[in-house]
């Protein structure tokens, strides 16, 4: 090899390290990760499957918190034995199981319900199961028997995402409801509320002074009830209160969510949007 080839091997090689830290610890998408080094979305899923397949030796390890999530890996199948036999659909869905300290893979089992996860988590030492401190799932997460049995001292989270996406969807069923008794239709074109549907869903602090004069026709045409804004105020103070890294600083953040939650008059903020 060459200087040349040997410098490139070398910068491509630290491109992989880097792309996966872009991904895995920022949280950022991997053709998003791909566009910020200037190489193609391929490598970076590339170094993305290598960083999995290399799982640790975890009952080395001692991590605090872990994060769980379903997975599918690739697109629906469909499987027969033989020619005679009728055609079965296989849902190639996995669960993954990963360190949020450190980001690191620390396990891939089968399936997105209770049975892979338990298993995984019976095979670990006891000691390192009870210095589990947090488990972060999706909200409809099937494996919360799982962590009932074999985690019962952890306490259950939902990541902050998630949590996000609930207060969106109640801050849409509000206008949606709203619509139907104010107008006793759907929404349409004509109605700020459903003009501006996306701009509702948006964090404030990226609104332009356009975008706020726009938020507040909103409220004076399509929210005679005050019902949508509060909602939405609602929502804004949840994303504020993620925002923060420990509970100490939330929480006043939290008060004024739980303030907010019980004096709105709508059944979307307490559902969706309560602590």
């Amino acid at each position: 090899m060459t200087p040349e080839h040997i410098e490139e091997a070398r910068r491509l090689y630290t491109n992989g390290q880097s792309l996966v830290d872009a991904v895995v610890r920022s949280g950022r998408a991997a053709s998003e990760a791909a566009a910020g080094h200037g190489v193609l979305w391929w490598l970076v899923q590339k170094a993305l499957d290598a960083a999995a397949a290399t799982l640790p030796d975890v009952d080395t390890l001692a991590p605090k918190r872990l994060g769980i999530g379903e997975h599918r890996y690739r697109s629906v199948r469909f499987f027969r034995a033989d020619g005679n036999s009728p055609w079965q659909r296989v849902e190639p869905w996995m669960t993954t199981i990963v360190d949020l300290d450190t980001g690191r893979v620390l396990g891939i089992v089968d399936g997105r319900d209770s049975a892979g996860v338990g298993e995984w988590l019976f095979a670990r030492p006891l000691a390192r199961r009870l210095g589990v401190e947090v488990v972060a799932i999706d909200p409809p997460a099937a494996f919360r028997k799982a962590l009932r049995m074999w985690l019962p001292r952890t306490a259950v989270s939902v990541d902050a995402f998630h949590l996000v996406q609930l207060a969106n969807n109640a801050v849409t069923e509000a206008r949606q409801r709203l619509s139907q008794e104010v107008r006793g239709r759907r929404g349409r074109a004509v109605d700020p509320g459903w003009a501006n549907r996306r701009l509702l869903l948006r964090g404030a602090e990226t609104f332009s002074t356009r975008g706020h004069k726009r938020l507040r026709d909103v409220f004076a045409t399509d929210d005679p009830t005050g019902q949508l804004q509060a909602v939405w105020e609602a929502k804004e103070q949840l994303r504020t209160l993620l925002a923060f890294g420990s509970l100490e600083e939330a929480g006043d953040h939290l008060r004024i969510l739980e303030g907010l939650v019980e004096a709105a008059p709508t059944v979307e903020t307490k559902g969706s949007c309560g602590p």
